[in-house]
C-alpha cells in the first residue's frame, strides 16, 4: 500500500471520530430502537444521536430537557384496580389505611369522611350516672337529660364481658359529678340527646373507640369527624384492644338484631 493510501485512510478515520463523538462512549448493554441505552449500574437513561438527544447521560429522546428514570414508579393516578377503575377516581369509596374488615361486617368502609365542627357547647353539665357503655345521665340546674353518645356504638350489656367492660370504662372516664360539655348532633327516637361528650382534656366518645371499648357507628357518621373516629378504631383493631381481642367480634348493631 502506498504512502498516499495510508494518509487517506488516517484522514477518513479522523473525520469519522470527529463526526460521531458520542458513538465512541463505551458501555455494556444494547441500545433500543431509538438508539437509547438504560445503564442499570447507575440508573441513568441516555441516547446516542437522534432528534432531541443532547448526548449526555440522563437526557431523553422522549422530550427536550426531560430526564427519564426507568425505575421511577408510575403516578398513583394512573394505577387501576381490579375492576378497571382508577383507584382515586372521583366518587370511589376510599378504604382508610389500616382499616381491615376482619369481622366481615358491611361497615368496613368509610362512606362519609368529611370534616365537621367538633367544638362543644360552652354550657357545663354534671354527670349523674352511667347507664351502659354509650349512655349517661347529666344535669344542669333543674334540667336533666339522658345522653346517647354520638358517633359510636358500645357492646350491649348482654354481650358477655365486653358490655360490662365498656360501662366500667365510661364510669372511669366520667365519675359522678364530673363536669362535661356537650356537642349535640341529634335526638333519637327515644327522646335522648345524641351528643359528643367532652371533658376538659378531651373527647370521651373518641377515647372509648381508641381504647377498644366501643366501635364506630358507621350508620350515623354524618355529623361526626368520621376519619378521626375510623383512624382511632383502626389502631385499636390492629392492636387487638378489648373488644377487638376476639377472633370474631359481633358488632353491637348485629347483636341487637338477634
Amino acid at each position: 500500500m502506498s504512502l498516499f493510501h495510508l494518509r487517506a485512510i488516517r484522514v477518513i478515520a479522523l473525520l469519522a471520530v470527529c463526526a460521531f463523538p458520542f458513538s465512541a462512549q463505551a458501555h455494556s448493554g444494547r441500545t433500543n430502537a431509538e438508539g437509547c441505552h438504560n445503564n442499570r449500574s447507575n440508573g441513568t437513561y441516555h441516547c446516542h444521536g437522534g432528534s432531541g438527544s443532547s448526548g449526555t447521560a440522563g437526557s431523553s429522546a422522549l422530550g427536550a430537557g426531560r430526564s427519564i428514570n426507568p425505575t421511577q414508579p408510575s403516578s398513583p393516578s394512573s394505577r387501576s384496580n381490579s375492576s378497571g377503575g382508577s383507584l382515586n377516581a372521583p366518587g370511589n369509596v376510599i378504604e382508610l389505611p389500616g382499616l381491615s374488615n376482619r369481622n366481615g361486617n358491611p361497615g368496613g368502609r368509610a362512606e362519609n369522611t368529611q370534616s365537621v365542627p367538633v367544638t362543644p357547647s360552652s354550657e357545663s353539665w354534671r354527670v349523674l350516672s352511667v347507664g351502659d357503655g354509650d349512655t349517661l345521665r347529666v344535669s344542669r340546674g333543674e334540667d336533666m337529660q339522658t345522653i346517647r353518645l354520638a358517633c359510636i356504638d358500645a357492646p350491649e350489656m348482654r354481650q358477655p364481658n365486653y358490655g360490662e367492660l365498656a360501662k366500667q370504662q365510661l364510669q372511669a372516664l366520667l365519675p359522678i359529678n364530673t363536669v362535661v360539655s356537650l356537642r349535640p348532633v341529634d335526638t333519637d327516637r327515644y327522646g335522648r340527646v345524641v351528643a359528643e361528650v367532652f371533658r376538659p382534656d378531651g373527647n370521651v366518645n373518641l377515647s372509648l373507640v381508641a381504647s377498644g371499648h366501643a366501635v364506630v357507628y358507621r350508620q350515623y357518621l354524618g355529623n361526626c369527624a368520621a376519619e378521626t373516629y375510623l383512624n382511632a378504631e383502626a389502631i385499636a383493631q390492629q392492636n387487638g384492644l378489648v373488644f377487638w381481642s376476639q377472633a370474631n367480634p359481633v358488632m353491637p348493631w348485629d347483636f341487637r338484631q338477634r
